[in-house]
């Protein structure tokens, strides 16, 4: 069960594939504000990392941490070319 909160790690569908973010506010048109991670690459322009952007309730899911099944549901980006930090 996906409990919201302000602060937390999920995943954002961006495109067909989903992304990993931090919510930062819940809007009141039911949309979150969220940051995208900074290592992200979009197969989908429109969004550029670590930029903050509204997307919809119905596109975001919890980090899905501990739960393979879950993640096996969705579909994280296919490029798997998050850039390590260091």
């Amino acid at each position: 069960m996906f409990d919201p909160s302000v602060g937390r790690a999920a995943l954002a569908c961006h495109g067909t594939f989903w992304y990993p973010i931090r919510l930062v506010r819940a809007l009141p048109n039911g949309a979150w504000r969220v940051q995208w991670w900074r290592g992200c690459n979009f197969a989908t322009p429109g969004v550029e990392p670590n930029t903050v952007t509204d997307v919809l309730k119905s596109d975001v899911v919890d980090s899905l941490w501990m739960d393979r099944m879950g993640r096996r549901n969705i579909r994280v980006s296919v490029f798997g070319k998050w850039r390590k930090r260091c």
